[in-house]
Formats: structure tokens, C-alpha cells, sequence
């Protein structure tokens, strides 16, 4: 158990970033707050997913924005903000509040890129759930589809084995919404009717070109394959958490945070998938 685990201090308590990927590996999305409290601009650049974004500056004036049931973690780029922020927290009652040791610059995680409204276009201003189910089930219908296109395009056997089995896992996702839409109940049209009336869309928001122009067009190895794809989740659980955090989402939210814990998990395997790869 990290030295952290379990700890309520009404002071703030420093965290290493193996601790932190730790900590919030054993919580659901939404059980804690990551802070970040860097610049627009260096949030934009990238972040951790699914932080919520609340520059230093500005964090004194918008307390309530942040929940005080759940721990908290801030960061920045190396941590002296991260650490006057959770000063502030603990001095207004947030408990317990950690801070990331070294910032962002000792994370050697995933990241995502873009500002809190990368991507958010995607959905509905104020979606329903089944309508947030519909466009999740076609998004992971695109990317699956574009894992086998490029699989089909492939010449290298390992690199487009790597691509198939990642289709299947969003066939697998697309199982698991499927079973979440059902549970809602009848009266809503089908799945692929309302999937339908929706861009076809990545579940990041984004195309597969724009990934693969910034990882530079290679998948030459299996590994490739895996980072790329780890980059698209960490995106989409990024996207799914801001829309969780967003005003309005109302019956939704629940959805957004499970579909988010969903990503989360997705990312862990291909994680394991690529420790496996290097060997």
C-alpha cells in the first residue's frame, strides 16, 4: 500500500507519480479530483487525462467548482504552484490534498492535448443518455472500422495482428454500451437508428489522420500500434470527464463517468499489452 493510501491529513501531503498512477488505478473516475493548475496555454499543450483545469490564479475564486468529498491531487509543470494550490485547498477545509511531486515533468504517463473543448462538439449541448450511449457506440464503431482498414493495408503480419485484436477490443466496448442502452428501458429508438444521426466521429473527437500525423504516420512494430492506441484512449477518457465536469450534463453525467472508467480500463490493458510486447 502506498505511503499515501488511506491518509486524511488536514495538511498537504506530497505524492511521488508512480504513487499517483497508483492511487488513482483503484479509484473509479469521479471518487477524486485531479487538479490542474497550470496556464491555459500549458493545459492546452497537454495534461493529464481527464484533470480538471483551474489555473492558480484563479483557484481562490472558484473553490466550489471542485468537490470536497473526494481526495484531491494538484499539479503543475513541476510543482511549486501544485504545492501553494494545495496549501490553499487544505487552508478552506479540502481534505484529504496531495500534490504531484515534480509536476507534470516527472508524469511518465499518458497525456492528452487540447483545451477543454477539444472534441466536446462531438455531443449534444445537453445530451440525453440515450443519445450520449448512441454517439459512444458509433465512435467505438469508427475506430474499430479504422483499425481494420489500416490491418487490411498492412504488410507487416505482426503489426496487423496488434490492429485486429484492438478492433475487437471495441467490439467489445460497443457489447458493453449496447448492454447499458438495453437497461435504460424501452420507448427510445434503437442503438444504430440514433448512432445514425450522428458524424462519424472517433470516440476522442477527433480522426485517426490527425494521430497518426502527430506519431508520425509509423506503425512499423506492434509496440506503435499500442501507443497509438493508448493515445487515442487517454484522449477519450479525457474527453468523457470534461463532459462529466461540464455544466448541464444532468442524467448524463453518470453515463459520461462510467463510459470514462471504461477508457480507464481499456488504457490499463493496452498498457499490459505493450509491457508484454517489450518483453
Amino acid at each position: 500500500m502506498p505511503e499515501s493510501e488511506g491518509r486524511k491529513s488536514a495538511n498537504p501531503v506530497p505524492m511521488a507519480p508512480e504513487e499517483a498512477a497508483l492511487f488513482m488505478s483503484r479509484r473509479k473516475q469521479g471518487a477524486y479530483t485531479l487538479l490542474d493548475v497550470r496556464q491555459d496555454w500549458e493545459y492546452e499543450e497537454f495534461h493529464l487525462p481527464g484533470a480538471r483545469h483551474v489555473p492558480l490564479p484563479d483557484l481562490a475564486d472558484r473553490l466550489g467548482e471542485i468537490p470536497r468529498n473526494a481526495p484531491v491531487i494538484t499539479y503543475c509543470r513541476s510543482g511549486k504552484r501544485s504545492a501553494a494550490a494545495a496549501g490553499l485547498l487544505s487552508g478552506q477545509g479540502f481534505a484529504p490534498v496531495f500534490e504531484l511531486d515534480g509536476g507534470i515533468e516527472a508524469w511518465n504517463g499518458q497525456v492528452a492535448t487540447g483545451s477543454r473543448d477539444t472534441g466536446m462538439l462531438a455531443f449534444p449541448e445537453s445530451p440525453s443518455p440515450p443519445a450520449v450511449l448512441a454517439l459512444a457506440y458509433g465512435m467505438e464503431d469508427v475506430l474499430g472500422a479504422q483499425y481494420l482498414r489500416l490491418a487490411e493495408q498492412c504488410p507487416d503480419p505482426a503489426v496487423a495482428e496488434t490492429l485486429t485484436t484492438l478492433a475487437g477490443f471495441e467490439d467489445k466496448h460497443k457489447t458493453l454500451i449496447r448492454i447499458l442502452f438495453e437497461k435504460l428501458g424501452p420507448g427510445h429508438e434503437s442503438l444504430e437508428t440514433l448512432a445514425g444521426r450522428f458524424p462519424p466521429v472517433m470516440e476522442s473527437g477527433r480522426s485517426l489522420d490527425d494521430y497518426m500525423r502527430e506519431s508520425g504516420g509509423n506503425l512499423t512494430a506492434p509496440a506503435d500500434v499500442l501507443q497509438l492506441a493508448m493515445q487515442i484512449e487517454a484522449q477519450a477518457l479525457d474527453l468523457y470527464m470534461r463532459y462529466a465536469e461540464a455544466p448541464g450534463p444532468g442524467e448524463a453525467r453518470d453515463i459520461f463517468l462510467r463510459l470514462a472508467r471504461e477508457e480507464k480500463g481499456h488504457l490499463k490493458a493496452l498498457g499490459n499489452l505493450l509491457t508484454r510486447e517489450r518483453g
